[in-house]
């Protein structure tokens, strides 16, 4: 597969919501560094602000119609993928409200606990748009990173360090588990993007990778049988 990585105006139109959103993290990081005695509360109300305004962005996607592929199909816009957008981004918000106030238990590292729910909300902001195995696979993982240091988030606390360390290795295995599923794929079709997979004949192989793929998307989303190791990382997890 091959794509050109030069980006015209419109192609930066579509990636619009992502890039802004990267650059208020950017920009939620710098205030937390530069002034150290902002109180923690006016972080998580300038990560909502940026969050708020990404929302307005797929508004406005959503009502002037604007969709498009970029990277040879591997990212697309359309009204599916926003509004999985903005059902995700709805959610960080309601997120950060909700743990304003537990975030004063953390003696240290306030700031950079938004920074990492609206990172983990910008890498599902992605995924959503990916359509193609391999750029599911590589926003799955961006996505997962955060959630790996949200667990652990306590650090003088043992079940915190215990459900981090577990989720850990079980998502580096699912994500083993997916890679193979996925080179699986790759080898009996030749084809990443899903649409250009439909009508593939249905060889061991084929059906052995998605298997391997399906089981990894479970033991990501915890789904039975893949269930094992949900309750220690949620009793653990700050």
């Amino acid at each position: 597969m091959t794509f050109s990585l030069t980006l015209s105006a419109s192609d930066l139109l579509l990636l619009l919501p992502e890039l802004f959103l990267t650059l208020w993290l950017c920009v939620v990081l710098a205030v937390d560094f530069s002034f150290k005695r902002i109180v923690q509360e006016q972080l998580a109300y300038l990560t909502i602000l940026g969050v708020i305004i990404t929302l307005a962005c797929l508004a406005w996607f959503d009502m002037t119609g604007i969709t498009g592929t970029l990277f040879g199909k591997m990212f697309v816009v359309d009204r599916m993928a926003i509004f999985f957008k903005v059902m995700i981004l709805l959610a960080t918000i309601l997120v950060i409200l909700l743990s304003i106030d537990y975030v004063h238990r953390f003696s240290l590292f306030r700031g950079e606990y938004y920074f990492l729910v609206a990172m983990s909300a910008l890498g599902m902001m992605f995924m959503a748009s990916a359509n193609d195995l391999l750029s599911l696979f590589v926003t799955l993982e961006f996505a997962t990173f955060g959630f790996y240091v949200l667990v652990s988030y306590l650090r003088d606390d043992m079940a915190s360090n215990e459900a981090g360390l577990k989720f850990f290795i079980l998502g580096v295995f699912a994500a083993g588990l997916l890679a193979y599923g996925i080179s699986l794929v790759y080898g009996e079709t030749g084809k990443l993007v899903f649409s250009d997979m439909s009508g593939a004949n249905p060889t061991t192989g084929l059906v052995i990778g998605f298997l391997l793929i399906f089981a990894a998307l479970g033991f990501k989303i915890g789904a039975v049988p893949f269930h094992s190791w949900i309750p220690d990382t949620y009793h653990g997890a700050p």
